[in-house]
């Protein structure tokens, strides 16, 4: 994504913007034969301790043995809370995938290759912000912080923080740049629940059906996808009917992706509790 925020303005410009298909098109085909060629899946169970073959197939043998009904996992607080923060998170993925492009040049106006090169601004300090909090969370659980410090609080208070930046564009006077900054930031920081949702579902999970509930897990963001296409349309709205300049409608339809990305980091906080669900799963079964 931060090579296209600066690759697509410019293939727009001298092929044309159907061009930029037929480049994804090639990129995608180039990744997949390296994916064929260097993808390999890992062992079931590890076997740091230096034990031997059998050793190490009857403890993968032990552990895969445990299950619990499926009406048991995706009823958890966890669980559901975590699938509430993803689709909240998703909602603010979508319309800034779709329109900030968009409220760069008919909102703030910027040209076209000055917004490419914002969104490539947006996409690396999401990036950035991301992997700075994955690796804070890491080594927040490498110090003994319980997952629901290292990882549920962690990514709620992300999402708040995130929130209330992108609010704040609506609620307070300030220059276009700033603007851009504070949307490139809370971006970054709602990100983190991407990377830190799969690692709550799965400790919560009993290994034998972890990869079902990670299958459920990517089956509620498909469905949560869907935001995709409600979200250009409410923020489209909302830019539709507002009063005074587009920047305003624009501004709008963020403070409301602001809200749910908050709303979603405080059911976090009260539900995401990967201790509490596991306690909870030893006594039933």
């Amino acid at each position: 994504m931060l090579t296209a925020g600066i690759v697509i303005p410019w293939i727009t410009l001298n092929w044309g913007w159907r061009a930029n298909f037929t480049a994804m098109a090639v990129v995608g085909l180039v990744w997949a034969l390296v994916w064929l060629i260097v993808g390999a899946e890992g062992p079931i169970v590890g076997n740091g301790n230096g034990d031997d073959a059998g050793a190490g197939a009857e403890r993968a043998a032990a552990v895969t043995a445990r299950r619990l009904p499926y009406r048991v996992l995706p009823s958890d607080p966890t669980v559901l809370g975590v699938l509430v923060q993803n689709f909240m998170a998703f909602w603010g993925l979508a319309l800034t995938l779709t329109w900030f492009p968009a409220c760069l040049q008919k909102g703030l106006g910027f040209d076209a290759l000055t917004s490419g090169r914002l969104f490539a601004l947006l996409t690396l300090l999401n990036i950035s912000i991301g992997l700075a909090l994955s690796a804070w969370s890491q080594r927040l659980l490498a110090r003994g912080a319980r997952s629901r410090h290292g990882r549920a609080s962690h990514s709620s208070r992300a999402l708040i923080v995130g929130g209330v930046l992108v609010v704040a564009l609506k609620l307070l006077p300030m220059p276009d740049m700033t603007k851009v900054i504070l949307l490139s930031v809370g971006g970054g920081l709602t990100g983190v629940i991407f990377s830190l949702a799969p690692a709550m579902v799965g400790s919560v999970s009993p290994y034998a059906q972890r990869s079902a509930m990670l299958a459920i897990l990517n089956s509620i963001a498909s469905i949560a996808s869907i935001t995709g296409v409600l979200a250009p349309v409410v923020t489209g709205r909302l830019i539709q009917n507002a009063v005074g300049s587009a920047a305003s409608g624009y501004e709008q339809g963020f403070a409301l992706s602001g809200a749910l990305l908050v709303f979603g980091g405080l059911v976090g906080l009260v539900w995401v509790n990967p201790e509490q669900s596991m306690a909870r799963q030893a006594a039933i079964g």
